[in-house]
């Protein structure tokens, strides 16, 4: 049998939602040829220092000294009371695990606003550990350096430009996918396995998966971009008609078992197959079938590929070779930046009811068949 390698592992084409690669954030908000983007990945990857408790003095930077805040826990009224709010949460946030913030996307919207889509990973401290995701957007409303807000800019916030101009942000409108309370009963609040598994397996971390629309026993759902790690091989033969559970194969199982200290598990994962023309030569093809499987890694791992740990080759690794059936023409396995696309979920559990795979307790009544001309 032989085996090639499969393709070399790329992040997706641009995405509206896809992790946002944008030029470096030199540019602030102190600038004078600064627009509303600009603003809001500023304000984005200041947001995200503020998490990691690196420094509030970016996120200062940006906001009028008396700018609103309004999120789904806290309504500030002034850039001190927002700083307070923040640095609470951080380190009550941090007991554990520091918080990671990784932003997605932004815009501009019609009506002069600006927003930024982000997702917030924290760890909530008990025992079982229980990891809180958060997709969020904060809506930013800009004012003149020195002439927005009821007070306009400190005296602090003008000097710091050096009398040059610019833009501040006057409120933030913070939002959530989950309200505080439904956040806490999915994501914190334990379950029996959380119990009965206590110390031995993690509770894995949810994808926070925006609902777009719902139906009875199905919901349409938005997943976010992600960082995952992806297993990939391309199948011929009788591999096309085998049933294969849709577990990732050994390859894919980079590490070693951990005996002490705590390690993450991430929900969902993502199966792919999809049908292919793999050519032979000599102007030969065959029909075959990639199927691709995505490990989400959590939240707090980033967004960037190049700090993870290498990953080594299947196609030369004799341990992860030897153990690939027959019919498997090509592996690869990488890390990958996932888009942001919709999946349809269905529960389960609904659709093993009784109600759903029951027959019926007695055979529906016949018509009686129609009456022949001799009668």
């Amino acid at each position: 049998m032989r085996i090639t390698p499969g393709p070399t592992l790329s992040p997706p084409a641009h995405h509206h939602h896809a992790l946002a690669r944008a030029r470096p954030l030199h540019a602030t908000a102190t600038d004078p040829m600064v627009d509303a983007s600009d603003v809001a990945l500023a304000f984005g990857a200041a947001l995200g220092k503020a998490w990691r408790g690196e420094s509030f003095a970016p996120l200062a930077a940006l906001l009028l000294a008396d700018a609103s805040v309004e999120t789904p826990l806290w309504s500030c009224k002034d850039r001190a009371a927002y700083e307070s709010e923040l640095k609470g949460a951080r380190e009550f946030f941090s007991a554990l695990s520091p918080p990671a913030l990784t932003v997605l996307s932004h815009r501009t919207l019609a009506d002069g606003r600006t927003q930024v889509s982000w997702i917030l990973g924290v760890e909530w401290p008990a025992m079982w550990r229980p990891r809180i995701n958060l997709l969020g957007q904060s809506t930013l409303t800009l004012a003149p350096r020195g002439g927005g807000g009821s007070g306009g800019a400190s005296a602090g916030d003008s000097g710091s430009s050096g009398g040059r101009g610019g833009v501040l942000v006057r409120r933030v409108e913070e939002s959530w996918h989950q309200s505080p309370w439904e956040a806490f009963r999915s994501q914190v609040l334990p379950q029996f396995r959380d119990f009965a598994s206590l110390w031995a397996s993690p509770t894995a971390e949810q994808l926070p998966m925006q609902t777009i629309a719902s139906r009875k026993g199905y919901e349409l759902v938005r997943v976010p971009p992600m960082l995952a790690l992806q297993s990939e091989w391309t199948e011929s033969g009788m591999l096309l008609k085998s049933e294969q559970a849709p577990l990732p194969p050994a390859f894919a199982f980079t590490g070693e078992v951990k005996r002490r200290g705590w390690y993450n598990a991430v929900s969902p994962g993502f199966v792919e197959r999809a049908s292919v023309r793999q050519e032979l030569g000599a102007g030969m093809a065959q029909a075959a079938q990639r199927r691709r499987r995505y490990a989400s890694l959590p939240v707090r791992f980033g967004d960037e590929p190049s700090k993870l740990p290498r990953l080594p080759d299947p196609t030369t690794d004799p341990e992860y070779r030897d153990e690939l059936p027959d019919g498997v023409t090509s592996v690869s396995v990488g890390y990958v930046r996932r888009p942001a696309p919709p999946a349809c979920m269905c529960s389960l559990r609904r659709l093993a009811s009784p109600q759903v795979r029951a027959p019926p307790r007695t055979a529906p009544r016949l018509a009686p068949p129609p009456a022949s001309p001799r009668q």
